[in-house]
């Protein structure tokens, strides 16, 4: 699982979700799934988020789940877990330094396909914070999407570098997606839902 070619498949599936995510969780596709449900995704297990309505769909064979919940009109949640594998002699690095590579990574995708494409990023800041004794790093940022609906979508990656990181050479990325505005309709976004999935989240 450990090739160079990790680090690049998993951006490139997450960038694909991501940007398309206006489609895929407005439509809301998944099974339904309780509030704070367990999940064993076999590298590591997660519940839930806490609440109704949610829907799931989830890989094994790619360590990937994707909750969502809502619809088009109504506003939207899409929170997303996957799991990524650092390239050989990465690992080496510090911290702050394999945190930057992966922010810059999924920077500068999202930054290149929005060119070619009609969404574009801005109101880009990063911090570091802590949710149940894990430290994460955080991006925040917002994609102007005018391909479809037009809409602003606020994301935070939230990003987990486990005490393990050197030796398994695995990391997790947590996401979470809600739109500021719909069309000339402005929502309020609520990031505390990715909370008790974070909480809950253990590595195995």
């Amino acid at each position: 699982m450990k090739n160079s070619n990790h680090l690049k498949k998993y951006f490139s599936l997450l960038s694909i979700c991501l940007t398309l995510f206006s489609c895929a969780a407005m439509q809301t596709k998944g099974s339904p799934i309780a509030g704070g449900q367990v999940i064993d995704m076999g590298i590591y297990t997660v519940e839930a988020p806490l609440g109704d309505g949610w829907k799931v769909k989830t890989d094994k064979t790619q360590g990937r789940i994707e909750f969502n919940k809502g619809g088009r009109e109504v506003g939207f949640t899409f929170i997303f877990i996957h799991a990524g594998f650092l390239n050989p002699g990465t690992e080496n690095q510090t911290e702050d330094e394999i945190a930057n590579m992966i922010f810059g990574y999924e920077e500068k995708d999202i930054r290149e396909r929005g060119a070619t494409r009609s969404y574009s990023l801005k109101e880009l800041s990063k911090e570091v914070t802590t949710i149940a004794g894990k430290k994460l790093h955080v991006m925040n940022y917002t994609i102007t999407d005018r391909s479809r609906i037009p809409m602003d979508i606020k994301y935070s990656m939230y990003l987990y570098l486990p005490p393990d990181l050197r030796q398994n050479k695995v990391f997790y990325g947590f996401w979470i997606g809600e739109p500021s505005k719909i069309r000339e309709s402005v929502y309020e976004t609520d990031f505390t839902k990715i909370h008790s999935v974070i909480s809950s989240f253990q590595s195995k």
